[in-house]
Protein backbone atom coordinates (compact mmCIF):
# COMPACT_ATOMS: atom_id res chain seq x y z
CA UNK A 1 0.00 0.00 0.00
CA UNK A 2 1.58 3.42 -1.12
CA UNK A 3 -0.24 6.35 0.60
CA UNK A 4 -0.40 9.07 -2.40
CA UNK A 5 -2.34 11.76 0.22
CA UNK A 6 -3.41 13.20 3.00
CA UNK A 7 -6.09 15.64 4.30
CA UNK A 8 -6.39 16.71 8.02
CA UNK A 9 -8.80 18.87 9.53
CA UNK A 10 -9.28 20.35 13.46
CA UNK A 11 -6.75 17.30 14.27
CA UNK A 12 -4.32 17.60 17.13
CA UNK A 13 -2.43 20.95 16.49
CA UNK A 14 -3.52 21.11 12.69
CA UNK A 15 -6.41 23.26 11.76
CA UNK A 16 -6.20 21.94 8.02
CA UNK A 17 -3.17 20.06 6.40
CA UNK A 18 -3.33 18.86 2.53
CA UNK A 19 -0.59 17.34 1.73
CA UNK A 20 0.64 15.09 -1.44
CA UNK A 21 3.23 12.06 -0.42
CA UNK A 22 6.08 10.81 -3.28
CA UNK A 23 5.59 7.39 -3.46
CA UNK A 24 8.89 6.73 -2.54
CA UNK A 25 10.30 8.99 -0.17
CA UNK A 26 8.84 11.96 2.05
CA UNK A 27 11.33 13.37 5.09
CA UNK A 28 9.10 15.45 7.47
CA UNK A 29 11.29 17.79 9.44
CA UNK A 30 10.93 20.72 12.00
CA UNK A 31 11.09 21.36 16.04
CA UNK A 32 9.60 19.98 18.22
CA UNK A 33 6.38 19.88 18.75
CA UNK A 34 5.85 20.97 15.51
CA UNK A 35 2.78 18.07 14.07
CA UNK A 36 5.47 15.47 13.16
CA UNK A 37 4.53 12.88 14.93
CA UNK A 38 0.52 13.66 14.61
CA UNK A 39 1.04 13.53 10.73
CA UNK A 40 2.44 9.88 10.98
CA UNK A 41 -0.67 9.12 13.96
CA UNK A 42 -3.15 10.05 11.52
CA UNK A 43 -2.24 7.35 9.15
CA UNK A 44 -1.85 5.08 11.57
CA UNK A 45 -5.21 5.94 12.46
CA UNK A 46 -6.72 5.34 9.21
CA UNK A 47 -4.95 2.33 8.79
CA UNK A 48 -5.04 0.14 12.39
CA UNK A 49 -8.25 2.42 13.77
CA UNK A 50 -6.86 3.07 17.01
CA UNK A 51 -3.73 5.64 18.00
CA UNK A 52 -0.36 4.01 19.27
CA UNK A 53 -0.23 7.17 21.69
CA UNK A 54 -3.42 7.73 24.01
CA UNK A 55 -5.98 5.75 24.88
CA UNK A 56 -8.52 8.93 24.71
CA UNK A 57 -9.47 9.76 21.14
CA UNK A 58 -11.26 12.75 22.09
CA UNK A 59 -7.89 14.04 23.10
CA UNK A 60 -6.87 13.67 19.13
CA UNK A 61 -9.74 16.41 18.84
CA UNK A 62 -8.31 19.78 17.82
CA UNK A 63 -8.95 21.90 21.53
CA UNK A 64 -12.34 23.98 21.64
CA UNK A 65 -13.41 21.96 18.17
CA UNK A 66 -16.39 19.83 18.12
CA UNK A 67 -14.95 17.14 15.88
CA UNK A 68 -12.17 15.99 13.74
CA UNK A 69 -11.78 14.51 9.73
CA UNK A 70 -8.82 12.53 8.23
CA UNK A 71 -8.54 11.32 5.05
CA UNK A 72 -5.95 8.88 3.59
CA UNK A 73 -5.75 8.78 -0.04
CA UNK A 74 -3.36 4.84 -0.85
CA UNK A 75 -2.96 3.44 -3.57
CA UNK A 76 -3.62 -0.80 -3.07
CA UNK A 77 -3.23 -3.42 -5.76
CA UNK A 78 -3.10 -0.28 -8.38
CA UNK A 79 -6.51 0.72 -7.02
CA UNK A 80 -7.61 3.97 -5.90
CA UNK A 81 -8.93 4.22 -1.97
CA UNK A 82 -9.59 6.91 0.24
CA UNK A 83 -10.05 5.98 3.67
CA UNK A 84 -11.87 8.60 5.90
CA UNK A 85 -11.89 8.98 9.50
CA UNK A 86 -14.60 11.15 11.13
CA UNK A 87 -13.84 11.81 15.01
CA UNK A 88 -16.18 13.49 17.16
CA UNK A 89 -16.57 14.12 20.86
CA UNK A 90 -18.74 11.73 23.21
CA UNK A 91 -19.74 10.33 19.73
CA UNK A 92 -17.99 6.73 18.56
CA UNK A 93 -15.40 7.28 15.81
CA UNK A 94 -16.64 7.09 12.16
CA UNK A 95 -14.83 5.56 9.27
CA UNK A 96 -15.43 4.56 5.92
CA UNK A 97 -13.44 3.65 2.44
CA UNK A 98 -14.51 4.87 -1.03
CA UNK A 99 -12.42 3.91 -3.74
CA UNK A 100 -11.82 6.69 -6.41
Amino acid sequence: MIVKGLKIKDYRNFNHVDIELHPVLNIFMGDNGQGKTNLLESIYMCSIGRTFRLNSETELIKFNEAGSKIEVLVDKNNHNLKISLLLQKNKKKTSFNQRR
